[in-house]
């Protein structure tokens, strides 16, 4: 296996990313340094940060549905005082026997269905665009909204791809599904996803996000989770109904 997907398993870093910390001569393995391309052989110990990471081929993958509320950060990084890994740990110890990641982002400020697993593959499956799996929100707006609303939310809004500023470029998001719930709410499903996108887009309409909640990830429904709650699962549950 290359060593890029090894780190990208056990959810260090992207395969890009992993590639230009290997560049930067930050992984070694078998405490030499390493280079671009290079395969990892079962038994090996990789090394990163000081911590080690011993390779076999067949690594049991784990399956988490959690429910984030707001305020818990999608990152694992360890000076971030609210990252989700901790957060978890904090009240399902268990979990601190494999190392996991979550699956895509919400914002800081948004809540709902966030999978957690080991398992780099379906990481990128569900992350990468060109995959088209399905991530469905329910949105509540500031102000009243109405069925031109909708449509307009469904043909694609130009929003800025990154946070706004000189240099930004603007990009208009791909045509998508909405539906009505009431008149400040509605639920949309995206393919697509750039950074707090849904805000943006509800912005560009002239109006503002209250709240924001996740409640599918492709075959993968938020239901009944409670707040904060954290579930195991199977890997077919994550294509259930998808």
């Amino acid at each position: 296996m290359r060593i890029n997907k090894f780190i990208a398993q056990l959810g260090l870093a992207s395969r890009r990313e992993a590639d230009r910390l290997i560049e930067l001569r930050l992984i070694l393995v078998n405490n030499k340094v390493v280079e671009l391309g290079q395969q990892i052989e079962v038994g090996d110990e990789l090394s990163y940060k000081g911590k080690t990471y011993q390779f076999n081929e067949k690594q049991k993958h784990s399956y988490y549905a959690f429910n984030k509320p707001s305020n818990v950060v999608c990152t694992c990084a360890e000076d971030e005082p609210n990252n989700i890994i901790s957060y978890i740990q904090k009240r399902y110890p268990e979990t601190k026997k494999t190392r996991l990641y979550p699956v895509g982002r919400l914002d800081k400020n948004s809540r709902g269905l966030i999978l957690l697993t080991n398992d780099g593959d379906l990481s990128q499956t569900l992350s990468h665009p060109k995959h088209e799996h399905e991530k469905e929100y329910l949105v509540t707006c500031t102000d009243k909204i109405d069925y031109a609303f909708i449509e307009a939310f469904c043909k694609g809004v130009t929003i800025y791809k990154e946070d706004e500023g000189e240099d930004d470029e603007r990009v208009k998001t791909k045509p998508c599904k909405a539906k009505f719930v009431n008149s400040r709410q509605f639920t949309c499903i995206l393919e697509q996803g750039y950074k707090r996108q849904i805000r943006k887009m509800v912005v560009e309409l002239n109006n503002r996000v209250k709240d924001l909640q996740r409640i599918r990830i492709a075959g993968l429904k938020l239901a009944n989770l409670a707040e904060s709650e954290l579930i195991k699962l199977e890997y077919s549950d994550i294509f259930a109904d998808d």
